[in-house]
């Protein structure tokens, strides 16, 4: 059972893998998901929920069209002027 392609990542919803290939999967997830900034969780998930979107990859597109040229309470910003950070 474990080597059959039954299984499937519960956090990215790849399927089709086999039990080792869906624990890997979902130990990168998780360790991709300590690298996002606390500073944008809340905003993000709350703008989530408020898109009426059906589909993973519309509410992804949403969410992104919106932050991308705004800024949020907390958010670290690089700026570079004259080619100095």
């Amino acid at each position: 059972m474990c080597n059959s392609l039954v299984w499937s990542c519960a956090l990215t919803g790849k399927s089709s893998l086999t039990f080792q290939e869906a624990a890997a999967s979902e130990e990168a997830a998780r360790q991709s998901l300590k690298t996002f900034p606390n500073a944008l969780r809340k905003p993000i998930l709350y703008l989530a929920s408020l898109t009426q979107r059906k589909r993973l990859n519309e509410l992804c597109d949403d969410v992104f069209n919106y932050v991308k040229d705004r800024y949020f309470i907390g958010e670290e910003v690089e700026v570079i002027i004259n080619g100095v950070k």
